[in-house]
């Protein structure tokens, strides 16, 4: 995580004094230069505005100052837009963009639609990371650890993580979560809640919960009884983690790989292949970005939580991902599968 202002402001020197011509001249439309940001999913949500938070931002830290201009890709879970960037887009330092945050493991667990290698995009920075919680209603009698293990919960999904990583820790941990799939959205399920349909809800993230139910946290309508994340959120440090409840390595293993996609929970990427000078200084413009009062008061306007972590560390944890053993993955897979991913 980058905590040290002294890096950042040296990274940016580096970079400008780097400056490659692709990037000092962008590609000029109606007398402006533009780098095209693709969001790899539709409006609303979270990536969306994570993509427009940095695309009103970015041009102000990149040489020229050019218009970052957001454009929505969605499809296949994001595997539509990084199709696009891993095999089609310039490869001049003028289009970028933000995938989810499982997209680089797809080619890893068999999607034949993803036509790309995950390790081999040219990784820019996360503006965040993502950590699962658990919650739920203020009125129901779950508020310990051991009622997770010897009482059944009925949890609302609407698919994804909602569904996938409450079977998945009744199979590996042992907990008693009974799902309710059918869900359109974590808002209906939220509703169930107020209406006493289901008990609670098990993988949204907490930045999510805070931006989309500020209120829940104001007036404690919620309690937040576990965490799912290899690093526990600051502001949950009462709140029991449990992953550190696996059995056995292999159980920790597998969690590993289910988990890695949150670890750098909105990545930011290029396309493989770029200049070395282009991605040092689209990096180091993350880096200023990230650090700058302008852009972290529009964030915190935003509702959108700010934790900036570099391209070199999201490379390095998506490679060492790709480096699992087979037997490790081929688990994963059967485990998701049987929790219905």
């Amino acid at each position: 995580m980058i905590s040290m202002r002294s890096t950042l402001y040296a990274l940016a020197t580096l970079a400008a004094l780097s400056l490659p011509i692709a990037v000092r001249e962008v590609r000029a439309q109606g007398g402006h230069s533009q780098v095209s940001l693709v969001i790899s999913s539709g409006a609303g949500g979270g990536y969306d505005l994570y993509g427009r938070l940095a695309a009103q931002h970015l041009g102000r830290f990149l040489p020229g100052n050019p218009t970052v201009v957001p454009r929505n890709m969605p499809g296949g879970g994001s595997i539509v837009a990084a199709n696009w960037l891993f095999n089609s887009a310039p490869r001049d330092g003028t289009a970028i963009a933000i995938l989810q945050n499982g997209t680089a493991f797809e080619p890893l667990f068999g999607v034949t639609q993803a036509q790309y290698e995950g390790d081999k995009f040219t990784w820019l920075a996360s503006l965040n990371r993502l950590v699962n919680i658990g919650l739920v209603w203020h009125e129901t009698p779950f508020d310990d650890l051991r009622d997770l293990f010897e009482k059944e919960i009925v949890l609302g999904s609407s698919g994804g993580n909602t569904l996938t990583l409450p079977k998945l820790l009744n199979s590996i941990i042992g907990t008693k979560f009974k799902v309710v799939a059918g869900y359109k959205s974590t808002n209906d399920v939220t509703l169930a809640m107020e209406r006493r349909e289901v008990d609670g809800l098990l993988g949204t993230s907490w930045d999510s919960f805070k931006a989309t139910k500020s209120d829940w946290v104001r007036d404690s309508k919620a309690r937040v009884l576990l965490q799912v994340s290899f690093d526990k959120h600051p502001e949950l440090d009462g709140v029991r983690n449990l992953v550190g409840l696996t059995r056995n390595d292999d159980d920790r293993q597998l969690l590993e790989v289910v988990l890695a996609r949150q670890i750098y929970g909105r990545p930011f990427a290029a396309p493989p292949g770029i200049p070395k000078e282009t991605a040092a200084i689209l990096t180091a413009a993350f880096l200023k970005m990230g650090s700058d009062m302008e852009f972290l008061a529009d964030a915190d306007k935003r509702q959108a939580e700010v934790l900036v972590n570099t391209g070199d560390e999201v490379r390095a944890l998506v490679e060492s991902i790709y480096r699992t053993p087979r037997p490790v993955i081929e688990r994963t897979i059967a485990e998701l599968k049987k929790a219905g991913g």
